[in-house]
């Protein structure tokens, strides 16, 4: 569990995000706050499936491997999505955002910002806490957004107001349904070399399934369809959103 009164945050990017379909894949350097303002999604996080509905939060450490997919059968997804440093060090804040799933080396974790020691925190907010989370994060993305006189400080405050309403809700609410299963399993094996085989060929217009399954030992029939259990969506149509 955070403790508020020992840090010092720096907030690096405030992003609103609307999708009517997603599928795709980061690793943030930072901790990431996601709150689902609308909608539902699949979020598979280290291995570990989690679903996700509107009012559902989740914090995850820096280097944190995250696959979020939606189909957007109810209604649009929308995250409120902040990501920050819990230490405003001086060299850290000169870093602009920047996703590293592809990197395969220099993912080193300052000790400053290991006080969640890799744990993925989620919460299900209640109505008024929904409510609060929504004016403070909008406050934030105006700030981030105009980036005026002070506004780097008033991002700070507001995040600590977003973080005591995320942490209450860890106290008060249900957790957010999770399965981890699909760790360590024979499929889940090939799916995340699927996922990292894509993640630096998917440019490459000629690439399919056909491809995918040869670069991971599988046949694509198999890929596909173990794809399809875990994640709702063909190997296909994921690699066609990421694009």
């Amino acid at each position: 569990m955070l403790d508020l009164e020992l840090i010092f945050p720096y907030v690096r990017r405030v992003q609103l995000k609307r999708d009517n379909s997603l599928s795709g894949q980061w690793q943030d350097f930072d901790h990431v706050l996601t709150f689902l303002a609308s909608g539902s999604a699949e979020f598979v996080i280290e291995g570990v499936q989690y679903q996700m509905k509107e009012g559902d939060a989740v914090l995850m450490p820096p280097y944190s491997h995250h696959i979020i997919t939606s189909e957007g059968r109810d209604a649009p997804l929308v995250q409120y999505n902040i990501h920050f440093d819990l230490f405003s060090d001086p060299y850290r804040m000169t870093l602009p955002y920047r996703d590293v799933w592809n990197e395969r080396i220099g993912k080193e974790i300052p000790d400053a910002e290991q006080m969640l020691g890799g744990k993925v925190l989620l919460a299900s907010l209640n109505k008024n806490t929904q409510r609060m989370m929504r004016r403070f994060f909008l406050l934030m993305h105006d700030e981030y957004t105009r980036n005026a006189e002070y506004s780097h400080e008033m991002e700070r405050g507001l995040l600590l107001c977003v973080l005591s309403v995320f942490l209450r809700s860890l106290k008060s609410t249900p957790p957010v349904s999770a399965e981890p299963k699909m760790i360590g399993t024979r499929s889940w094996t090939h799916i995340s070399a699927a996922i990292d085989y894509i993640g630096d060929n998917y440019s490459d217009p000629s690439l399919s399934n056909a491809d995918i399954g040869a670069a991971v030992g599988v046949s694509p029939v198999y890929l596909t369809t173990e794809f399809k259990k875990c994640f709702g969506v063909s190997l296909h149509r994921y690699l066609v959103n990421l694009r």
